[in-house]
């Protein structure tokens, strides 16, 4: 199941205790409901699209729910328990909250690295600490090929985040920000 935001619009100002956002849900394809948050710390608000009812809109919020409830609950250890019985008890509302959170996690990671890989060099050594190498010199605006090829030469054992396909590196950003890898 793919699930995409599309007409996504966020204000930093706005997102207090959650993102306030408004966006265009799609899934596998097709515009699915609409979602929206004032970024107040209250849920999120769903929508159907024309030509759809609310009905059809919790049935799609069922599938996403149905798919995603076994990842969410690999990803989600509790100490001390064998069991998150309480992921298995959240509605499918709260399960489409928490996938819509993440791909707006997402696009914020893949913004930052972007304008990071830009500027600088990423690299990831052995040891999962990411390491940014900054070139200086004038007219020096964005990283090239030659800069990228100098990372490699310098540092054989690392990953350069710059040379890998963008999702991929994203991974890589992703794992190493949110703390997984070190």
């Amino acid at each position: 199941m793919k699930i995409e935001l599309k007409n996504f619009k966020y204000s930093e100002l706005m997102s207090h205790e959650t993102y306030a956002f408004e966006a265009t849900v799609w899934v596998d394809g097709k515009r699915a409901f609409t979602a929206e948050n004032s970024g107040q710390g209250g849920g999120d608000f769903y929508f159907p699209v024309k030509g759809q009812t609310f009905s059809d809109m919790k049935k799609i919020h069922k599938q996403i729910a149905g798919h995603h409830r076994a990842e969410l609950l690999a990803r989600t250890p509790i100490k001390g328990t064998a069991d998150n019985k309480w992921i298995k008890k959240l509605s499918d509302d709260a399960i489409v909250e928490v996938v819509i959170a993440d791909l707006i996690k997402h696009k914020h990671y893949a913004k930052d690295m972007k304008k990071d890989l830009k500027k600088s060099i990423l690299i990831r050594k052995p040891d999962g600490v990411l390491e940014v190498m900054k070139f200086k010199g004038e007219g020096r605006k964005k990283i090239e090929q030659c800069h990228i090829n100098y990372a490699k030469r310098k540092h054989p054992d690392c990953l350069i985040l710059n040379d890998l396909p963008f999702e991929e590196a994203l991974d890589v950003f992703i794992t190493y920000m949110e703390g997984e890898d070190s």
